[in-house]
């Protein structure tokens, strides 16, 4: 192709064209710079908070193994003697209701299904404890045949069943409170 511009246009325009290649370099050249500078503050933040939370660890680990000398630590002793005492007091007197489900699900007809078994310890008046039942009889002879076998086990001092649960002859929604033996 033929040039047809006369020679100092043709060496302003090589130069305007180096000029504007040299400007979009520095501008890029810039551009980096800055995305760098902000890495690599934010990595130094990092690692300035990341210090801090080391420090403060060891700081409290510090502070957990310093003992006071022999009378706190004896203090310590006493008061693990203690509460190790009390667990196993706790542990000789609690009941545990498995064996009490246990009886309810063997005593419990073809006909009833249990929906709500609840055990409450010491919740009456006189600190006896309590299970409560709910579920859906299929008829209400299903249902007088489980509280007759509740009934007749030793392990309940009582089953109260209400008035209520006896109103419909088929379906039959029904809640019941069993009170404990003292002795079981």
């Amino acid at each position: 192709m033929i040039n047809l511009l006369p020679s100092e246009q043709i060496v302003a325009v090589k130069s305007e064209y180096r000029r504007r290649r040299l400007t979009v370099f520095e501008v890029f050249v810039l551009a980096w710079l800055l995305i760098l500078t902000l890495f690599i503050s934010s990595l130094y933040i990092l690692a300035l908070a990341e210090r801090q939370a080391a420090v403060d660890q060891l700081a409290t680990k510090q502070k957990m193994l310093a003992v006071t000398g022999a009378g706190g630590l004896s203090a310590q002793l006493v008061q693990l003697t203690n509460d190790l005492q009390t667990i196993k007091t706790a542990e000789q007197t609690r009941i545990l209701p498995f064996g009490f489900f246990q009886k309810i699900l063997a005593a419990k007809p073809t006909g009833v299904k249990i929906d709500h078994l609840f055990f409450a310890k010491g919740v009456e008046v006189n600190g006896e404890s309590i299970i409560e039942l709910a579920g859906l009889a299929g008829n209400r002879r299903a249902l007088l045949i489980f509280l007759e076998q509740l009934r007749g086990d030793r392990t309940f001092s009582a089953v109260d069943s209400p008035v209520s649960n006896l109103i419909k002859e088929s379906n039959v929604d029904f809640n019941l409170k069993l009170h404990l033996n003292q002795s079981s």
